[in-house]
């Protein structure tokens, strides 16, 4: 991914350097920057690489948006895990005493911080290959005191959570739009990789990012619309992509879109899709799925009102032409589409982190979604 042998990675919450070694096993020749505030866990990552012949450097501070001392919340446990150290953070607990209530937070100590962007300029580091953070709810801090450092650096891999472990954790959707210029790779569980959008166009001027069915405009992405109207780039179906050239798309978007086309068109579509893109280009897919509204509509607890909202969600709105569905989502048969079309490489994912729309859409407090990420 990286795509080099001596990467400059910066490890920012190293903690005992379980990640450090997976880095140089990988790429011994990278130079590792690893950041710890917690001085127990930095005493174990000094004993860690001290075996280890390799460029990395430890820095016992926190990283945020100032220079200084900060209060550091430092994580204990119970029974054998009573040295836990993994959970400290900058942000005061919130729901990860719910979530994970053995893990205490008893101690809270002064530690420094550094700005990355005045650290960078000290260490006459211009450019970043790779930023691995687990900062424990203070990704909003390390952004803000990073803009220009992440303006050049590559690749963005973080920890998130949607239910504020720590007081004011942003979550995935608002960590997505604090990134300028970066877009969606991978979105796991608990983690999420960001590649910059802005520096991986350098290489080819003439790729594109092509969002299917959009409105909403985004920097470094064009518009496919049926219709005209502002933002839009090229007027056409998604059905008919013959005005792409081939493998000519890094990315291609298209949320709540694919239902709209008629069932024997549904495979024309998804291998025009599959053409346009380059070797390894993403395809990030929502749908509505099926078995879930399904699932919802026959609950004995949904409401005549709600019936009607969910069948909606099935059928399309009609309000025009265009707002008719002529396929019913599921994983089983996405997955055998994308298969049938040339895609060998893809998986469900809880969420993109790439636009605000359906693809997110929680009624009743339920994802209606089927999001999809193939790789051709």
């Amino acid at each position: 991914m990286v795509g080099k042998d001596d990467p400059i990675i910066l490890e920012i919450g190293a903690n005992i350097g379980q990640s450090t070694i997976e880095f140089i096993r990988v790429m011994p020749k990278a130079r590792i920057y690893c950041f710890e505030p917690d001085p127990r866990a930095a005493a174990k990552l000094r004993r860690t690489i001290s075996a280890i012949e390799a460029n990395i450097k430890i820095f016992e501070c926190a990283v945020g948006d100032f220079n200084g001392m900060v209060s550091f919340h430092q994580s204990s446990g119970e029974g054998d895990l009573k040295d836990w150290d993994q959970s400290g953070s900058i942000r005061e607990p919130k729901n990860h005493t719910i979530v994970w209530p053995w893990v205490k937070f008893q101690d809270k100590i002064e530690v420094p911080i550094v700005r990355l962007d005045d650290w960078a300029l000290e260490q006459g580091i211009a450019e970043v290959d790779f930023i691995w953070a687990d900062v424990q709810g203070a990704e909003i801090d390390l952004i803000r005191g990073a803009k220009k450092t992440l303006q050049n650096t590559r690749f963005f891999y973080t920890e998130y959570s949607n239910d504020e472990w720590y007081e004011g954790q942003i979550n995935l959707n608002q960590l997505y739009e604090a990134l300028d210029n970066f877009s969606v790779c991978r979105v796991f569980r608990m983690d999420a990789l960001f590649e910059n959008s802005k520096l991986m166009q350098t290489g080819d001027s003439n790729s594109l990012r092509l969002h299917l069915g959009g409105r909403k405009i985004k920097a470094g992405w064009k518009i496919l619309n049926i219709s005209p109207g502002p933002g839009v780039d090229f007027i056409g179906s998604i059905s008919d992509l013959t005005q792409f050239g081939d493998c000519s798309c890094d990315e291609v978007y298209a949320s709540h879109v694919l239902e709209h086309i008629a069932q024997n068109q549904v495979l024309v579509t998804l291998a025009g899709i599959y053409r346009i893109l380059r070797p390894g280009g993403k395809f990030c897919v929502s749908v509505p799925d099926l078995d879930t509204l399904c699932h919802m509509f026959i609950n004995p607890a949904a409401t005549p009102a709600m019936r009607m909202h969910i069948m909606r969600m099935m059928f399309g709105g009609q309000v025009d032409a265009h707002d008719f569905h002529y396929f019913g989502w599921n994983q089983l048969f996405l997955f055998d589409y994308l298969q049938q079309a040339g895609f060998n490489k893809f998986e469900r994912v809880e969420s993109f982190g790439l636009f605000k729309d359906t693809s997110d859409y929680k009624p009743y407090g339920i994802p209606i979604s089927l999001n999809v990420l193939a790789i051709k």
